[in-house]
Parts: structure tokens; sequence; C-alpha cells
């Protein structure tokens, strides 16, 4: 074929089902209109136009996907994923029914090829977030559906390759029953295609992994970063409600945008999610740093409702703040460092103790700090030592406070005492859990063997 019709032509033509159609059920059909346009309803994208069918003999509806660009090995690659979502369909609820038709619709007296899908009532996801925005519960549901959603994909090896907001669709009769449906599989990875990229699919880049936009990444790995985007939009929305969605959402995001992830240190959003409620802050930490690994290291599905309960390690934090710090006040720091003071590990004995002007982080500096910039160690916020510390100045020696805890066999931390209250108080950390001071020695003992945790535990005296 020279030439592929435009989406004037297929509006055209589905006005007359009967002269343009193959199928027996189609050709007696009907296009939805839009009474106010009086033309077929239409959702265009890059290549395709989709139009709404009402099979008038079977009572059934179809969504016809119509292309107007020709796109490399379209007939194998949906051959490919529909035989292979065939075979996993117990495994694929979410998954919709479609068939490939090579003769599709006619014109000019010509066949093209279309993609017959079963119509989904349902609303797409960020409509769904925007309109339940003051129902904190409904939107953890939801995360957690997006999450099953992910782990039955990469049991069965699947990728949709461009999770986003309008190709999920929720299915809910009232706010306690809900479903999610995938559609548009143009770009979906199953293990028949490997090493077969589509030509012109590398999915929605506010939702998409630098990398995978770089390289075109084509495998069964390409799905982790948008559902870790998802599950992060999702539940700073059921912590922070209707405010941070005025501010950030521009129609066509769930939240973030592109910018946010190729360059993390002028993302406001990032910023801010990072200053936020601590398991917003744990959560989005991890998508910070995810943002800036290899695609094969973003969280699996399976991991990613484990890690906004589970704090940051002083190590991860410190990775955090180098990438949203911009690059050129790391070059500042970095070519200051005579006139830099770093207060990290065990605080000096002698000197006077001040505050961060970040965090109010109290912080013991020896004499001879006045006058230089500090990195606080908490927060990295930078201040200004006063050139003249006063002698009235509190006085106040801060020990090492580094506490680590074992869970499933990981070693988490480390944390101040502060943060390990916080913990136990919330059951991050359980009774049983072994805990370990710093400078305690070495020795791992119950989190229930210190009387301050038992007392943030409930235990009564």
């Amino acid at each position: 074929m020279q030439w592929w019709p435009t989406v004037a032509d297929y509006k055209a033509a589905i006005q007359n089902p009967a002269s343009c159609f193959a199928q027996p059920d189609l050709r007696g059909g009907i296009a939805e209109f839009d009474q106010r346009r009086g033309s077929p309803l239409l959702w265009e994208g890059n290549f395709a136009v989709v139009f709404k069918l009402q099979c008038r003999i079977t009572n059934e509806t179809w969504a016809i996907k119509c292309f107007h660009r020709r796109v490399q090995d379209l007939h194998s690659r949906y051959s490919a994923i529909d035989q292979y979502l065939a075979r996993h369909k117990a495994d694929l609820p979410f998954t919709v029914e479609f068939r490939f038709l090579e003769q599709g619709m006619k014109i000019n007296g010509e066949w093209f090829p279309i993609l017959k899908m079963r119509w989904i009532d349902g609303v797409t996801l960020n409509d769904f977030v925007k309109d339940n925005l003051s129902n904190a519960k409904l939107l953890h549901r939801i995360a957690q559906l997006m999450i099953t959603m992910g782990k039955q994909l990469g049991k069965t090896g699947i990728a949709h390759g461009d999770l986003q907001h309008g190709n999920i669709l929720i299915v809910a009769k009232d706010q306690k029953t809900a479903s999610v449906k995938l559609v548009d599989y143009d770009g979906a990875f199953v293990p028949p295609l490997s090493g077969r990229a589509p030509e012109q699919e590398v999915g929605h880049p506010n939702f998409q992994h630098k990398r995978r936009i770089q390289n075109r990444t084509y495998n069964a790995t390409i799905d982790r970063f948008p559902l870790l985007v998802i599950y992060c939009a999702l539940h700073s929305l059921a912590v922070e409600g209707e405010s941070l969605w005025d501010e950030f959402d521009n129609g066509d995001n769930l939240l973030f945008r592109e910018s946010d992830f190729q360059n993390p240190s002028n993302s406001a959003l990032l910023r801010h999610l990072w200053n936020a409620d601590p398991s917003v802050r744990s959560i989005v930490g991890q998508l910070i740093l995810a943002s800036q690994s290899e695609l094969d290291q973003v969280p699996t599905a399976d991991r990613i409702p484990s890690l906004h309960p589970i704090p940051l390690t002083a190590g991860e934090i410190a990775a955090v703040e180098q990438i949203l710090t911009p690059r050129q006040v790391r070059e500042t720091l970095s070519s200051d460092r005579g006139r830099l003071a770093t207060v990290s590990g065990a605080m000096p004995q002698s000197g006077r103790e001040i505050f961060c002007t970040s965090c109010s982080n109290q912080l013991r500096v020896p004499h001879s700090a006045a006058g230089k910039s500090l990195m606080c160690p908490k927060c990295r916020g930078i201040m200004r030592v006063p050139e003249n510390l006063p002698n009235d100045a509190p006085f106040v020696i801060l020990l090492p406070d580094e506490w680590y805890f074992k869970r499933h066999g990981v070693v988490l931390g480390p944390y101040s005492a502060e943060q390990m209250e916080h913990f136990a108080s919330t059951a991050v950390i359980l009774p049983t859990d072994r805990v370990l001071h710093g400078g305690g020695g070495g020795t791992w003992r119950p989190a229930e063997s210190h009387e301050w945790l038992r007392t943030a535990f409930g235990y009564s005296s």
C-alpha cells in the first residue's frame, strides 16, 4: 500500500458500516455520534483513531481502531500478542479481548487493517482520581489494584509498554467496588516478540524512565518505572489530597511530568514530596533513586508496597539529596571545600550548639567552624555559622545517634533515636525485631529489651 487513509477518510467510511466492513456483526453496526458536532465520536492518537461501534445483531459494543499511518510488522505483532494473552487469560483479568483484522475496513476500494477491541465502559485513571480526591481509602485501594496488576503482568512475562492514565480504565459500579482494565496494546511486550521493538512506541513520556526513551528498551522490565510513578502519585494524593492535584495536574499526567525525571534538581514536585509526610517521603525517595538507576534496578511490583512504610537509610537520603541538589550548587560546594564545615558522625565534644536553619536540628560545632558554611547531616541544608559564637550558647554534648534494625534479613539504618521511637509507635518496628546501637558494641538485641522503645510500643511500666 502506497498511502494510508486520513482520519477524515475513516470518519466518512464508518458512517456506512454495511459497505466499509467485512465482518457481518460490524456491517450491522452503528457508530456512536457526537450530537453536538454531528459526526462520529472519535479518539485520535499518534498513528491511529478509535471509533465506538454498537452492533445491533449481537448487542455488543466494540472499539474500532483504524491506522492512518503505516505501522511496521503490524499483523504479526498483534497476532503474537493476541495468542500469548489468550494462553494466559486466566491470570490476566484486566486485559481486554481484541482481534486484528487484516481485511478490516474498505476505503476507496482498498482494504485496510483494523483492531477490533471490546468496548469498556470505564473512566480513565486521571479522571477517576480527580473525582475521588477526598476519598483516601479508595485511592489506596486503586493503588493496591495497580500492584496486583503489575504482579500478574510480571508473573506471565508480559509488559503493557505504555502504562499511563489514558490506558488504565477504572470500572466501578460504586465506591466500594472497582476493577482495572488495560487498553491499547500497541507497545506491549510478550516473550515471542523479544528483540522486535515496535517502531514508534516508547510510552507516554510523563510516565517513562529516561533510559527507556533514550535506548528504546523493549523487554519485560519496561512497566516497572511507570508502575512506581502511578503508585507514588496515588499514595501521595491519598495523603495530601486536592491541593496537591490542583498544583501539579496538567490534564495529561498523574502529578509527574517528564521533566521531573529528566532534571530532578529543578522539580518543584519532587522537592515538595521529599519534604512531605514520612510515608510519602520514603516512596518518592525510592522513585527519585529509581529515576536515575538502570531499568533492571527499578523495584518490581511485589516490592513497591513495602517501600513507603520503611524509611530510607542515611546513604539513600544522601543520594536523594545529591540528585535534588542543582548541579551549580554541587559544583560550588565542591570548589568551596576550604570554607565548608561538614558535620557528620560523632559531634565534637567541645564547642557550641547551634540549630540548623532548615530543619531545626541541634548541631554541636567546634569553635573553629565560626564564620564557615556548614552542611547539616540530617537535612543536608547549608547554613552560615556566626563569626562570634556567644559565650552563653547552650552547651549540650551530642553523642553518636545511629540505630539499625533488621527486617526480612536486611539491615536498615542508620536512624536517630527519635526515628526509632516513631517506627516503634507506628509498628514499622516490631517488639521482636533485632536492633543495634551504632556505638553499643555491635550487639543485636530485641527492640523490646530497650526500655525507651518499650514505651513507644505501648508497654506499661
